[in-house]
């Protein structure tokens, strides 16, 4: 297995977007945050945050049970829609 890339600084370099009412993005954030540790190691945190946005239209309904975002551990803001 490689090494961790050793970069100096915090400079962000990905922030993935994504709208919490599509099913496919837990799946979708889950292999990103796996890729981003695989590669940043410890550093991987402060390399990235996830954009979650609530819903895209104002007739989709708000998920919940959303628990999965937090056992992923990684960084995230939730947007607001408009």
């Amino acid at each position: 297995m490689k090494t961790p890339l050793n970069i100096s600084g915090q400079s962000l370099i990905s922030c993935p977007v994504g709208v919490l009412a599509k099913q496919s993005l837990r799946h979708q954030v889950a292999l990103f945050w796996h890729t981003l540790r695989q590669v940043y190691a410890g550093c991987a945190g402060a390399r990235s945050k996830i954009l979650l946005v609530e819903n895209s239209l104002a007739t989709e309904l708000r998920v919940k049970g959303l628990a999965w975002r937090d056992e992923l551990g990684a960084p995230y803001v939730i947007a607001k829609p408009y």
